[in-house]
C-alpha cells in the first residue's frame, strides 16, 4: 500500500542487522607489595579469557596514563573519611559472542583455579553489559596503530535507577546525532546498566564505553552543547561517574623475573605430565 512509513529509520534497521558481542567489564586493585604476583594473575587472567575464545578490547595498567575527565576522588581516595569506589589500578573489556559462552568461561576449571591464587588481586570487579557491536582485538596491530585505540569511559554507581536508565539510552540517541551535531562520530561500544554480575568488589552499576581515533575528538564530543547541556546534568544528578580517556593497549610490559616464572611454572606442567 501506498504512503506506508517504516516504523524505525534506515540507521535503526542497519543496526537491526548487526549482533553486538555481549562485553565483560572486569575491574582489579592490584595489591600492594605484589607486583610481580598480580602481574602473573592479571595476565593470566587475559590468557585464560582468550583460550575460551574471548576478544580483549582493552587492557590497561598503566593508571598515570588515564586521562581523567569527571570524579577523580572515585578513583584515588581523597581521605579516609571518603573512600574511592572505583579504585581500580587495572582494567579489561573483553567480549564473547553469547551469554552462554561468558557462563562456560566462568564455571571452567582453568578459572576456578585462578580465583583460588587470587590473593595478589586486593579486589575484583567482573561484570556483563550488552553491546551494540562486535569487539576488536588489541592484538590486531593494523587496528591499535590506525584504527581507534583511544576508548571513552563511564563507570557509573546509580543513585536512581530510572533516571540513568533513561541516561544510557539518550545516550545512544545522542551518539547516533552527534557527527552533525558537533562534527565528530561516537562510536559506541556499549550504554547500558550490567545485565550481570559475576564478580562485585566494585559498585558498577551502569557504564558508556566509545573509541575514538583521536584523543583531541573524545574531548570535543565531551565539551559539546549535546553532552554538557542534554546528559551531563542528568547523570550529576543521579550518579556518580568516573570519566575518563583510556588507550585500549598500555598493559605494562612483562617484568624478566615473571617471564621466568612462567617458563618455570609450564616446565613443572610438562613434568607432571609425562
Amino acid at each position: 500500500a501506498q504512503g506506508i512509513v517504516p516504523s524505525i529509520s534506515p540507521a535503526e534497521m542497519a543496526r537491526a542487522d548487526v549482533q553486538g558481542d555481549e562485553f565483560l567489564v572486569c575491574l582489579f586493585r592490584r595489591r600492594e607489595g605484589c607486583r610481580l604476583e598480580s602481574l602473573e594473575c592479571l595476565n593470566k587472567f587475559q590468557q585464560n579469557l582468550r583460550d575460551f575464545g574471548a576478544v580483549v578490547q582493552l587492557r590497561s595498567d598503566a593508571t598515570k596514563e588515564w586521562d581523567v575527565l569527571d570524579g577523580p576522588d572515585l578513583l584515588e581516595t581523597p581521605n579516609h573519611l571518603n573512600p574511592a569506589i572505583f579504585d581500580a589500578n587495572c582494567m579489561m573489556l573483553a567480549a564473547f559472542p553469547t551469554m552462554e559462552d561468558i557462563n562456560i568461561w566462568w564455571a571452567s576449571d582453568k578459572m576456578f583455579d585462578l580465583l583460588k591464587c587470587r590473593y595478589p588481586l586486593e579486589k575484583i570487579g567482573v561484570f556483563v553489559v550488552e553491546g551494540l557491536r562486535e569487539a576488536t582485538d588489541i592484538m590486531d596491530r593494523q587496528q591499535m596503530s590506525f584504527g581507534e585505540k583511544f576508548v571513552l569511559l563511564e563507570l557509573l554507581h546509580i543513585h536512581a535507577f530510572r533516571p540513568m536508565q533513561q541516561y544510557v539510552d539518550n545516550y545512544k540517541r545522542h551518539g547516533e546525532t552527534a557527527v552533525v551535531e558537533t562534527g565528530v562520530e561516537v562510536n559506541l561500544m556499549f550504554s547500558d546498566c550490567v545485565s550481570s554480575t559475576l564478580m562485585s568488589e566494585f559498585p558498577l552499576d551502569a557504564i558508556v564505553a566509545s573509541t575514538w581515533r583521536r584523543k583531541a575528538d573524545v574531548h570535543h564530543w565531551y565539551d559539546s552543547t549535546p553532552y554538557q547541556n542534554r546528559l551531563l546534568p542528568m547523570r550529576s544528578e543521579y550518579a556518580s561517574c568516573l570519566a575518563m580517556i583510556v588507550v585500549s593497549d598500555q598493559a605494562k610490559p612483562w617484568d624478566a623475573k615473571v617471564q621466568r616464572r612462567e617458563k618455570l611454572s609450564s616446565a613443572v606442567e610438562f613434568m607432571k605430565l609425562k
